[in-house]
């Protein structure tokens, strides 16, 4: 388990307003979805080292997700996507599924958490969170010259940075 003190955002710094680029719908649907793909491969790789380490807490937090009760499953999922939200995303998106009007008492709990997630870990206190085709597109241009692979790799986690 990675211990990390910069938040999410501050990996790539995404504009405060909306930005108006040169891309067409074209070139903006094919970006979205190289940057998809590129995230989930990211993705992978960290979930498959992560599985890799062995340590208590890390342990505890697997055990918690699959065998815990439901405080324990959520209380692991919210330090898990506190932890990395970038490679979270799929347990972010199970806690928001299990919000529930059946199960008052759970449903409380997991929107309080959610909350307090959103507020303090996940969104920037001063921005307002921009879809993909609002973003600076064309800031991923200027790394279509000089040494291609370091060019590439650059470009590709920019792009999916831009659609976390």
């Amino acid at each position: 388990m990675n211990i990390k003190s910069d938040k999410w955002y501050k990996e790539y710094c995404k504009g405060e307003d909306s930005y108006t680029h040169s891309k067409s719908e074209i070139e903006v649907s094919n970006l979205k979805n190289e940057a998809k793909r590129y995230l989930d491969a990211e993705t992978s790789v960290f979930q498959l080292k992560e599985s890799k380490h062995t340590n208590s807490e890390t342990a505890w937090l697997k055990t918690a997700l699959t065998q815990g009760t439901t405080s324990d499953k959520i209380a692991a999922a919210i330090v898990l996507v506190q932890d990395n939200p970038k490679y979270n995303l799929n347990r972010l998106t199970m806690l928001i599924n299990q919000v529930r009007v059946v199960k008052h008492h759970q449903c409380n709990m997991i929107i309080k958490s959610l909350r307090d997630l959103f507020l303090v870990d996940l969104l920037h206190p001063k921005f307002k969170l921009l879809k993909f085709e609002e973003q600076n597109l064309n800031e991923l241009d200027k790394f279509n010259s000089g040494d291609i692979l370091n060019s590439d790799m650059s470009k590709k986690k920019i792009n999916g940075s831009l659609v976390f």
